[in-house]
């Protein structure tokens, strides 16, 4: 059935009752990149992608930075996407705003924070 809705996907809450096989038993495949190609098509994932993309390209630097915060952040990130992978955990409220806090930590690596706030602070 995601064949059906390749570009903007079948909307939130839609898996349930448009995929036979689960017997309207499951709310999400319990596989979150297949969820949100359900959910929001390739144009919504890509957007989503595009949105995280700040936070991923500054990982490499984040880590090699001294005052290291980042690898906390980076644990955290490969540790909700692997369990993810496996079940919903990115479809509930706590696991995901810690998700999005490691995001803004990484997007805020000391690299960055040196081009925006000023010396001495």
């Amino acid at each position: 059935d995601l064949l059906n809705a390749p570009l903007f996907g079948h909307g939130e809450g839609q898996f349930r009752w448009s995929v036979e096989v689960v017997e309207s038993r499951y709310n999400h495949p319990h596989n979150a990149p297949l969820q949100f190609l359900y959910q929001w098509g390739m144009i919504g994932s890509l957007a989503l992608i595009v949105m995280v993309w700040p936070a991923i390209r500054a990982m490499p630097s984040a880590l090699i930075d001294k005052d290291n915060i980042a690898v906390g952040a980076l644990g955290v990130l490969i540790g909700l996407g692997a369990m993810s992978l496996l079940e919903g955990s990115l479809f509930h409220f706590y696991p995901t705003g810690i998700f999005v806090l490691s995001l803004a930590v990484l997007g805020a690596s000391a690299e960055n924070r040196r081009k925006y706030v000023p010396t001495g602070y």
